[in-house]
């Protein structure tokens, strides 16, 4: 009966650490609705998970995302208003975002994990800033100025190196020395602003921009294609890939059905005992 049991708490345990979040799914935030919501990199759908804060007046400007791979903890930069700018964290299950801080190098509207959990964030004047994740704080790693103003960034595990997309161009930096390597020009062409940019974990580079639209950028030959429109008029101006969280009715169901197989065990154990 014991490995009956023990089985079973063992397949519960294997559902909760796989409750689905598809490998196609992301995350994103924007400006216009200051909300946290999920993406379909394949139709574009949203399905909004909830206000960044229940104060309209809080959290106005969100303009950049980041998850860190080792734990799919969740950033942002915010801002405005000044309570608020900087770095947040962002709880997925609810969308509620916690202040983390700012300080030293000023950075601008992207934001990328390498694989090593170093946060990175463009500047168009200083080059390639390194951003702490526990405090906010920015430190200058160089490079010198950016051809243009860089609206989405992402790591490559691929090469080794971070894509930013611009108005014109895909960026391509070496985090090692924080160098210009390439200046990939974009065709056919960003709409109205270029927003973000995401490496899905097939290596698929998506992008988006003020047109309201999802689509593939070769990292090759700058090529853009597969077209689609992002639900509920938004344009993300961050996004980054989902990670499996497992929702608080899964967990709930766990707890039941675990405490019933405990339950049914320790009744037929007192059955035998008496």
């Amino acid at each position: 009966m014991i490995r009956k049991m023990t089985g079973c708490i063992g397949l519960l345990a294997l559902l909760a650490a796989t409750t689905p979040v598809r490998g196609d799914l992301l995350y994103g935030v924007d400006t216009t609705s200051d909300s946290f919501y999920t993406v379909d990199s394949v139709s574009g759908a949203v399905v909004v998970i909830g206000k960044l804060h229940p104060d309209s007046d809080r959290y106005t400007t969100p303009v950049a995302m980041a998850v860190r791979k080792s734990d799919g903890a969740i950033f942002v930069i915010n801002n405005s208003p000044t309570s608020d700018e900087g770095l947040s964290t962002v709880n997925p299950l609810t969308g509620l975002a916690t202040h983390i801080g700012i300080g030293g190098a000023g950075y601008g509207q992207a934001l990328a994990f390498d694989t090593s959990g170093n946060l990175y964030a463009p500047d168009t004047n200083v080059g390639l800033i390194k951003i702490d994740p526990l405090t906010g704080f920015g430190t200058s790693v160089g490079g010198g100025p950016l051809p243009e103003e860089v609206q989405g960034l992402d790591f490559n595990a691929a090469d080794g190196y971070l894509y930013g997309l611009s108005t014109n161009f895909l960026l391509v930096i070496d985090p090692s020395n924080a160098m210009l390597v390439s200046t990939i020009p974009l065709s056919p062409g960003i709409v109205g602003a270029p927003q973000a940019l995401v490496f899905l974990g097939d290596g698929t580079l998506i992008g988006s921009d003020l047109g309201t639209r999802l689509f593939d950028i070769d990292p090759a030959t700058g090529t853009m294609s597969n077209f689609r429109t992002v639900g509920l008029g938004l344009s993300p101006q961050g996004l980054g890939l989902a990670t499996p969280v497992p929702e608080p009715s899964t967990i709930a169901l766990l707890a039941i059905g675990g405490l019933g197989l405990f339950g049914s065990w320790y009744r037929r154990k007192r059955s035998v005992q008496v």
